[in-house]
């Protein structure tokens, strides 16, 4: 439903050209809804000009806007003007902007931010110019609020790649279904096409499996597993189980070879003694020297 409301206010927003302001997380698919609305409006045939006002230095945005505004009408080949991260948009570049968009017509304007302009005071963005650009606002669901639609996006997606990689990957196991609907997504969409993609890439058989997973997301499916922290743990306790943990692990490693053990560790064996003394790590030989 939430992704039809925004399909539904796309298809309003492409047949006009007042400017539209999009809303959402990162990888939601903004810029992918600002190209829908342009490729599908009657500037469809000029190019669609995507500006990031948070990546590009102050001289390479300034530059850019000021040569569309110079621009004469009849010469341009741009239809749509899309500034992402806009609330992050110099203000002596609003102002210019500001004045374009009050006198000329000659492109369309789309815009989009993370949580909208809303909570930005006067003195970080021009009142006029968040009136200005947010004509209309479509405001794009995180994937985790939109569960319905995870399966047949990873199905299109999977397609997709099938294609791209000229592979026959048919479908996902039950046990990956399970843990791509189970997972969080706070990549959005965006983390979504680069989890299948990799697992396309791995994937040995016409089933895509959980091992063939990359690691960050198998990462981030673990940290999401990770149980809730327990505040009654002083950080003194929490670094000396830790520590505890680590020289009881490289120590069983080294069949308890102290030497190597302080090696691996890269610290010296006198403080390996100490620590080990101090954290109550015991071995056999100490334990025999406490009997005699």
């Amino acid at each position: 439903p939430e992704m039809q409301r925004v399909a539904a206010q796309a298809e309003i927003a492409r047949q006009h050209s007042y400017p539209v302001h999009i809303i959402g997380e990162k990888g939601v698919g903004k810029e992918y809804v600002a190209r829908l609305i342009h490729y599908s409006s009657d500037h469809s045939e000029l190019r669609f000009l995507p500006l990031d006002c948070r990546s590009l230095s102050h001289f390479e945005l300034s530059r850019t806007l000021r040569r569309l505004f110079a621009e004469p009408i009849n010469e341009t080949s741009i239809g749509t003007v899309y500034l992402s991260n806009f609330d992050h948009l110099a203000k002596d570049l609003q102002v210019e902007l500001l004045e374009h968009v009050a006198t000329s017509d000659k492109f369309r304007w789309l815009s989009s931010s993370l949580s909208g302009l809303t909570s930005l005071d006067e003195n970080e963005f021009s009142h006029e110019l968040r009136a200005k650009a947010t004509t209309s606002l479509i405001e794009i669901p995180a994937l985790r609020n939109r569960q319905e639609d995870l399966l047949l996006l990873a199905t299109l997606f999977l397609e997709k790649l099938n294609r791209q990689f000229n592979c026959s990957v048919e479908h996902f196991s039950p046990e990956v279904e399970a843990e791509l609907q189970a997972y969080h997504w706070p990549g959005n969409v965006r983390e979504l096409v680069s989890v299948i993609e990799d697992a396309v890439r791995n994937c040995k058989s016409t089933s895509i499996q959980v091992d063939d997973f990359n690691l960050q997301f198998n990462a981030g499916r673990d940290a999401q597993r990770t149980r809730p922290i327990q505040n009654s743990e002083s950080l003194e306790d929490f670094l000396n189980r830790v520590e505890r943990e680590r020289i009881c692990e490289v120590f069983s490693s080294t069949h308890q070879n102290k030497k190597a053990t302080a090696e691996i560790l890269k610290m010296t064996r006198a403080k390996l003694y100490r620590r080990m003394q101090s954290l109550g790590i015991f071995t056999d030989d100490d334990q025999t020297e406490g009997a005699s």
